[in-house]
């Protein structure tokens, strides 16, 4: 008896769910097609453009001129920074590198979040010949994925103000 009570009690709960349980905001799919398209066709620009320019012209100002000075930096092993901070780290591994392979980004979600800003889930793949502070030069393989927070200005262009390290991994080698 206490078996078909129990039964009966999930039933009720399954069919009263809907009804009872309040309702959940939308989906972020749910934005308007052209605002999230603009989004990613804007963010495509940057991280394929600037962002990666950075890194194969060697200049971390193309990086740089896209940081909003209140950024936020966090990773998955709770360490924070500051934009200043984000800037002169990502300024200093550039001037390692000797020479790029590969760099490539994969936007893999995008979204409009209340505020308006733009969140994108990014994995970035680079593969570099990187010089030590030893002179040796070594290869790297590294590939790490970013939940990334934009403001876009009226001028269309990029800010981020929130970078989030949510995984990475890296392969090292003596350059063949």
């Amino acid at each position: 008896m206490a078996t078909n009570t129990s039964r009966s009690l999930v039933v009720a709960v399954l069919v009263a769910a809907p009804v009872l349980l309040p309702t959940m905001a939308p989906e972020a799919s749910a934005q308007p097609a052209a605002t999230v398209e603009a989004a990613r066709a804007a963010l495509d620009q940057l991280y394929k453009g600037d962002y990666r320019r950075a890194f194969v012209e060697k200049n971390p100002d193309l990086f740089g001129r896209h940081i909003a000075p209140e950024l936020q930096y966090s990773s998955y092993d709770g360490s924070t920074g500051t934009a200043e901070q984000l800037k002169q780290s990502v300024a200093g591994r550039i001037a390692t590198i000797e020479r790029v392979l590969d760099h490539n980004v994969s936007i893999e979600h995008v979204e409009i979040d209340g505020t308006g800003h733009i969140v994108a889930v990014v994995t970035l793949t680079t593969v570099l010949d990187i010089r030590s502070q030893t002179n040796r030069v070594y290869r790297e393989i590294s590939v790490g994925t970013y939940r990334d927070t934009f403001v876009q200005q009226a001028d269309d262009t990029l800010l981020e103000v929130r970078a989030q390290l949510m995984r990475s991994h890296t392969t090292t080698a003596l350059k063949p």
